[in-house]
C-alpha cells in the first residue's frame, strides 16, 4: 500500500484511516504531471443492509454466499487543494469501468455491485 495514500486519508479524511480488512481495492489518482489527485478505497460490502437485500432478492443463506461479490466504496477523498468540476463523479465512473477485471486479478473473482453510503448532513450525493 502506498504510503501517500495512508497518509492522505489518516489525516486529510474525516473518517481517518486505520486499516483495511478483508478484501480490498485501494487506487491513488494522480494527475498526467503525477500530482496526487484523490483516493479511493473499496472493501468488504456490510454484512446486511436492508433495501439492498431486498433489492437483490437475497434470503440470509443466499448473502452469505454471494457477499463477496459486492464491494463497498468505503472511503472516497478528492484532495482539498483540488478544484476540477465534476471530478469526483468522473473518477468513480473511471474506477466502476475497470474495478472488476481488478478485482478479478487480485482476488480470482469478480464483483458484480458496488455500494457506497453517504453521511446526508454532509454531503448531497449527486
Amino acid at each position: 500500500m502506498s504510503i501517500a495514500f495512508i497518509i492522505t486519508l489518516r489525516g486529510i479524511h474525516y473518517l481517518g484511516f486505520h486499516r483495511t480488512v478483508g478484501e480490498n481495492l485501494k487506487y491513488l489518482v494522480c494527475n498526467q504531471q503525477g500530482r496526487d489527485l484523490a483516493c479511493v478505497l473499496f472493501g468488504a460490502a456490510a454484512w446486511k443492509t436492508k433495501s439492498r437485500d431486498l433489492f437483490i432478492g437475497w434470503t440470509d443463506t443466499t448473502r452469505t454466499r454471494h457477499l463477496s461479490w459486492l464491494t463497498n466504496n468505503t472511503r472516497f477523498l478528492v484532495l482539498p487543494w483540488v478544484r476540477v468540476p465534476h471530478l469526483a463523479t468522473h473518477l468513480l465512473a473511471r474506477i466502476l469501468r475497470r474495478i472488476r477485471a481488478d478485482w478479478q486479478a487480485k482476488y480470482s473473482h469478480p464483483v458484480y455491485l458496488v455500494e457506497t453510503f453517504i453521511e446526508r448532513d454532509r454531503f448531497r450525493g449527486t
